[in-house]
């Protein structure tokens, strides 16, 4: 790219963050209310960590008024295009709540002047502290800015990157430097904390529940063992031939194959051989799950939680080691790595897996696996002025 043409991005953004201020500090003329508002890019739907959170205020402080603001950002001109309206909701909630609930990164948090009233908490989506994000893999081709022709560390600061937090959570002290380096946050502002599903993984009731809600919608998955290859997200390349060839390799008379791969790396050509569930969430399938596949995914920890085993297919190690990077490092998981999809299929057959590994592991990474739900709402209504 040319210095022109970085310039003029340059130019660019500072036009547009210049606009966002004013159209905020008009907004600003609002008076703030006993408001909370929920902000996602992870997904259109409202993530169960919102729900919970949602379900417990409308509960305890029913006179809150809470808003949720949940959508994707696409790819290109247009998707920014469309996402402009969504953005300026956010804009004036934040300029009128007192609570900003995140669980992922909000250009309009980062970038705008708030109200010193407005107490901000980032629960951010994955559990524990498994690959590296945000401000430790700004330089590494897998990092969070690869989108910008700019430089990682500039477009990071031109754009305000994770700031203007007033609180973090990490699921345990452990994992506060690897936080806090992420955020590039003073320690201080993190709290050891877990996400609210948390609290439903560690209730086998609920759980139970759950999984005869699934098994009703999808009578096939009885009957069977059920394995779920839940691969983590991934800006390039296609896991269309890690699917195959795991298909491959499974008995089905025996097994089913659950293919949850993630929302933003969709499949070119999904197997017919395996199993797509669209209308539960990813924590609503692991109740029907006996094993999990993962390559490098957090929601390793969620199975961890139910006590119940994770295979690691990690074709391509040395490449993600170095295009990522890690704050655990996958062999300090419980559970045996694998390179070639016949060994790791291999590996659930013979069903020598040691589950006392996980105990041990999962206390070091979630410290607190039941009361998150309730520690979090006393925290959000202690910033809630009084009525």
């Amino acid at each position: 790219m040319t210095r022109l043409k970085r310039s003029l991005i340059v130019v660019a953004l500072s036009c547009a963050k210049g606009f966002a201020r004013g159209l905020h500090g008009l907004m600003k003329l609002f008076p703030t209310r006993r408001k909370v508002v929920f902000i996602s890019r992870q997904s259109d739907q409202v993530p169960l960590d919102f729900q919970l959170l949602i379900d417990s205020l409308q509960q305890k402080t029913p006179e809150t008024s809470l808003v949720v603001l949940c959508r994707t950002l696409g790819h290109g001109p247009w998707a920014m295009v469309g996402y402009l309206p969504h953005f300026v909701r956010q804009v004036y909630h934040l300029a009128t709540s007192r609570v900003a609930v995140l669980d992922s990164y909000s250009i309009a948090v980062g970038i705008l002047r708030h109200q010193p009233e407005l107490f901000i908490i980032q629960l951010w989506h994955g559990l524990g502290a498994f690959k590296k994000f945000g401000y430790s893999a700004l330089d590494v081709a897998e990092g969070n800015t690869g989108r910008s022709s700019l430089d990682p560390r500039t477009l990071a600061q031109l754009m305000h990157q994770h700031e203007n937090y007033d609180l973090v959570i990490a699921s345990s002290e452990r994992n506060v430097e690897y936080y806090a380096e992420a955020f590039n946050i003073d320690p201080e502002k993190l709290i050891v904390a877990s996400l609210p599903r948390t609290d439903v993984l560690s209730d086998s009731t609920t759980m139970g529940e759950i999984r005869g809600r699934v098994e009703l919608a999808h009578p096939q998955l009885v009957g069977k063992k059920n394995i779920i290859f839940a691969p983590t997200f991934r800006r390039t390349g296609s896991l269309d031939d890690q699917v195959r060839a795991l298909a491959n390799e499974v008995n089905y008379e025996l097994y089913n194959l659950i293919v949850q791969v993630h929302p933003l790396t969709p499949l070119a050509d999904p197997d017919p051989r395996t199993v797509v569930i669209g209308d539960f969430s990813t924590l609503e399938i692991l109740s029907v799950c006996d094993a999990m596949i993962t390559d490098y995914s957090a929601v390793a920890y969620e199975m961890y939680l139910l006590g119940k085993p994770v295979f690691f297919y990690q074709f391509d190690s040395e490449v993600y080691e170095t295009d990522r990077g890690f704050y655990t490092h996958p062999r300090d998981f419980p559970g045996p790595r694998f390179t070639e999809a016949s060994e790791v299929v291999a590996g659930i057959e013979a069903n020598q897996y040691d589950l006392s590994a996980i105990e041990s592991f999962i206390d070091s990474e979630i410290e607190h696996r039941t009361g998150n739900v309730d520690r979090l709402t006393s925290l959000i209504a202690e910033k809630l002025p009084t009525t």
